[in-house]
């Protein structure tokens, strides 16, 4: 039974490939993980749901190949979430 009450795909990449340095986007997990998302339509909480099932079931994966059982963060997590363009000087 999970006793987290949360489950964060982004905390949950960042966790295991600590060591990739990009924003961790939807769009960045879809073609990190190669999932075809072209039968369903982004944006939409009923699809965009879907997509994030997809994503959790290939983090999912990747615990059963390290042979993780638990997970237990005791250490800060960053994730980076948006990039913004840099502003023009005045």
């Amino acid at each position: 039974m999970l006793s987290n009450p949360i489950l964060d795909t982004k905390a949950l990449f960042s966790y295991l490939f600590p060591e990739i340095d990009e924003i961790i986007s939807t769009d960045f997990l879809l073609s990190f993980f190669s999932i075809d998302a072209s039968d369903l339509k982004r944006h939409t909480a009923l699809d965009d749901s879907f997509l994030i099932k997809r994503i959790f079931d290939e983090l999912l994966k990747e615990l059963e190949q390290r042979n993780i059982d638990d997970i237990i963060i005791d250490q800060p997590i960053t994730i980076k979430r948006v990039k913004l363009p840099k502003l023009a000087s005045p």
